[in-house]
């Protein structure tokens, strides 16, 4: 309460814990209290409010004093306080007070760094022994230098400026090669050198490695020299020594596998795993078969103990075409079989038909595919091209031929049916013997005929016993001269001479007649005279059988 007599003097205050007053509701250097707080504030010739004083637990320094050394004031001060003087290195400080680029600081004694200023270009630190220095590298000494490395030198102690020389060998990590040809490739050529030749080079623009050669043209190039230089993939082991060698021994290319330890040669196997090979052609899309398929289409495959060699075929689960052509194949068990198919489109299914049989049995079936005979031979249809053909033949009408198979394409001997004259002929050296007619005649040629030759003929008549047989009849349409076959020993036949209008005769070439005097042909037409003639090699001897019959 207010002492009785005085009247009390308030400020503007709050009873509210840590209210602050506003600037609004203050004028310049006018105080606020909160008395909760215990806190005096005053608002500033800015019209900001300020904290003047506080409470005793919230109270203003006031005294400061240092601990740091190198630093002031070292003892309370109160008031405005000033720090002073230079952070020593006991405190944290460096106890310099400035710097200059590139210097550089070092511990010098006590409590104290010093520093070095920064050298000239190309100097280097050393120590005095007590301090760092600057130096340049002239006056440094090298007291203990030795290259140590064979192929280098200096080889001992060595001051002043060092320059190494020689060339660095393999021993000690070098190549003990001074010059390298761009793509060779440097080798072992002894226990301390490297050597480098044409005949291992490296084509780094095309990824290409030649060995024996510095002109690779593919991936990698060995070219062979001479004798079986070539390559050899070699695998060793305590029990076997195998190569897989690749050579040209100058005749021919040579694959092979040989067991070293003996000089005998092993198996090569290709695609063990599976797999179709192809030479010279990406081998069709087979399957079941296992394969081997040449670029023309050619191929042999296997399956379940059957073989088979094919012609643009292959089998995906049926038989296709490879290319646009004809398509054949054989397989081969314990019965053989072959087909043929007419031409058809790639990668069509095949229609083929079977035309041969070979039956476990040893039967053989043409155009059937069930022999019952060791020779079956089925039905041609309408053709008349031969059943059987053994050889070559010109004539293509006929059965059963027997040729010499000449280049010439002539046979010796056959036994023909004639589709034209309906007749069987056999004959020998390319020529008809025998032959049966239509009519069943029996025709011996050249000796004996049961069959008779006519013929109409005038002015030259020559007469052929080999062509015509030795029984001829031939009517006259004129005058004539006849001319006799070349005169064979034991040869003989019977000519018929019809007089045709009559009134004609014929004069006789080579033949000798009894007395010398050859008949008078019958002048009446319409009859026949008949002669028989024989011959012992040189000559023709006629004989008149009977004149001016009427046939």
């Amino acid at each position: 309460m207010a002492q009785a007599g005085f009247t009390p003097i308030s400020l503007y205050y709050s009873t509210t814990a840590a209210a602050t007053p506003s600037a609004g509701n203050l004028v310049a250097g006018e105080l606020a209290l909160n008395t909760v707080d215990e806190k005096l504030y005053f608002k500033n010739s800015a019209g900001t409010v300020k904290l003047l004083a506080s409470n005793a637990t919230s109270a203003p320094v006031l005294s400061f004093q240092t601990s740091l050394g190198g630093l002031t004031p070292s003892t309370a001060t109160t008031g405005v306080v000033t720090l002073a003087g230079t952070l020593n290195t006991t405190s944290g400080g460096t106890g310099l007070t400035t710097f200059t680029a590139g210097d550089v600081p070092y511990y010098a004694a006590g409590t104290l760094l010093s520093k070095l200023a920064i050298g000239t270009a190309g100097q280097i630190l050393t120590s005095t022994g007590t301090a760092p220095q600057w130096s340049t590298l002239s006056s440094v000494a090298v007291t203990t230098f030795s290259a140590g490395t064979t192929g280098f030198t200096p080889s001992s102690a060595t001051s002043g400026a060092v320059t190494l020389a020689g060339t660095l060998v393999v021993s000690n990590g070098g190549t003990g090669l001074n010059t390298l040809t761009a793509g060779y490739i440097p080798f072992g050529a002894g226990t301390s050198a490297f050597g480098s030749s044409a005949n291992l080079f490296w084509d780094n623009t095309n990824s290409r490695l030649g060995i024996g050669t510095a002109l690779p043209t593919v991936k990698l190039q060995v070219n062979q020299t001479t004798g079986t230089n070539g390559i050899r993939i070699y695998s060793s082991n305590a029990v076997t020594e195998n190569a897989l060698q690749f050579y040209h021994d100058d005749t021919k290319a040579v694959i092979e596998t040989t067991y070293l330890a003996s000089g005998a040669f092993k198996d090569i196997v290709l695609n063990s795993q599976g797999g179709n090979l192809g030479l010279g052609v990406t081998p069709s899309a087979w399957t079941t078969l296992k394969v081997m398929q040449f670029s023309g289409g050619a191929s042999f495959a296997g399956f379940s103990n059957t073989a088979y060699i094919n012609a643009n075929c292959y089998f995906d689960g049926s038989w296709r075409y490879i290319a646009t052509t004809n398509a054949g194949r054989y397989e081969a068990a314990a019965n053989h079989k072959w087909f043929t198919s007419t031409s058809g489109t790639a990668g069509a299914v095949i229609s083929e038909t079977q035309t041969m049989a070979l039956d476990s049995s040893g039967r053989l079936g043409i155009a059937t595919t069930s022999p019952t005979s060791l020779l079956s031979v089925g039905t041609l249809g309408t053709s008349i091209n031969p059943a059987i053909q053994i050889g070559s033949a010109t004539n293509s009408s006929g059965s059963l031929y027997f040729g010499d198979g000449t280049a010439s394409d002539t046979y010796r001997g056959y036994v023909e049916y004639s589709h034209v004259s309906d007749a069987l002929l056999f004959g020998t050296s390319s020529l008809e013997r025998i032959r049966i007619d239509s009519a069943g005649t029996f025709i011996l040629k050249n000796d004996y005929q049961e069959q008779t030759y006519t013929a109409n003929s005038s002015t030259a008549i020559t007469l052929n016993i080999v062509t015509n047989g030795t029984d001829q009849v031939i009517t006259l349409t004129g005058t004539a001269t006849i001319t006799m076959p070349t005169a064979t020993a034991g040869k003989s036949f019977l000519l018929k001479l019809k007089t045709g209008a009559g009134a004609y005769t014929v004069t006789w070439s080579t033949v000798k007649w009894p007395s010398g005097t050859a008949p008078t042909l019958t002048s009446t037409a319409s009859r026949m005279d008949i002669f028989s003639f024989f011959s012992d090699g040189t000559n023709w001897y006629g004989t008149t059988v009977g004149q001016n019959y009427t046939p």
